[in-house]
């Protein structure tokens, strides 16, 4: 009796997939991505952020490139804020499915220099939808 509950409880969790898996909830989530939106916030930095990621980090920032963590930071901790030194980024919406974060949120801010992603800066402030999709492994950012 006791091995068929053996095997059955062993065919279960075989059946289950990811049973011994942390599930990852809406709070781990948001301590997970925190970091990264202070950054764009101007309220964090890139060794505040860089432990919440994973060592392969890749941010897919459009349909032709990638990113690095390195690569990313570097971005996102020194270069966008020259660029919009009065940078505000609100989160509206976090969602968890599976391994995933999806970040619906709000980015404002106001371009400073001659251009911005190669259009005349006007002195005029921008606010933007944005939705990032995060994907977790091991507790960290893989994928953005």
């Amino acid at each position: 009796m006791k091995l068929l509950a053996i095997i059955s409880l062993s065919i279960t969790l075989l059946l289950s997939g990811n049973s011994f898996a942390e599930e990852l909830t809406k709070e781990k989530a948001q301590g997970i991505i925190t970091p990264f939106y202070d950054l764009f916030s101007l309220k964090g930095s890139a060794e505040l952020a860089r432990p919440n990621y994973h060592p392969n980090y890749q941010s897919f920032y459009s349909r032709d490139g990638s990113r690095d963590l390195t690569q990313t930071l570097h971005f996102v901790a020194t270069l966008f804020p020259k660029m919009v030194p009065d940078t505000k980024w609100e989160q509206d919406d976090l969602l968890v499915s599976g391994n995933q974060v999806i970040v619906r949120g709000t980015l404002t801010g106001t371009p400073v220099g001659d251009t911005f992603f190669g259009a005349p800066v006007t002195g005029k402030s921008f606010s933007i939808m944005a939705i990032d999709i995060h994907t977790i492994q091991d507790g960290k950012i893989i994928t953005s």
